[in-house]
């Protein structure tokens, strides 16, 4: 369970949930790590408005997870190594509260 302040309405909140499915998932993948089984599902609770959003986990969406968290990990390094960080637009910048960083 992950607790988010987010400003969403009841219509809202499966929408913006996916904005946070990878860290849901990477905190899966570090609980198989640590327990050694994978939690049988994650789940956000949004405060406002007061709303749970499940997410199921299966093994592809936990290995889809661990191989894009590696693909995002090089691509950091990568970043870190060069002094580079391009710009990087997609779905979930409407929802990141950092977007005007990005301009």
């Amino acid at each position: 369970m992950d607790y988010k302040s987010d400003r969403v309405s009841t219509d809202q909140v499966a929408r913006h949930a996916e904005g946070y499915r990878l860290q849901l998932l990477v905190y899966a993948l570090a609980a198989w790590r640590f327990y050694g089984a994978a939690p049988a599902d994650a789940r956000l609770y949004f405060l406002r408005p007061g709303t749970a959003h499940e997410l199921a986990l299966s093994e592809s969406a936990l290995a889809d997870a661990s191989r894009r968290l590696e693909r995002l990990t090089g691509e950091l390094i990568a970043a870190r190594r060069s002094g580079r960080f391009d710009r990087n637009a997609g779905e979930v910048c409407a929802f990141c509260p950092y977007r005007d960083l990005c301009r």
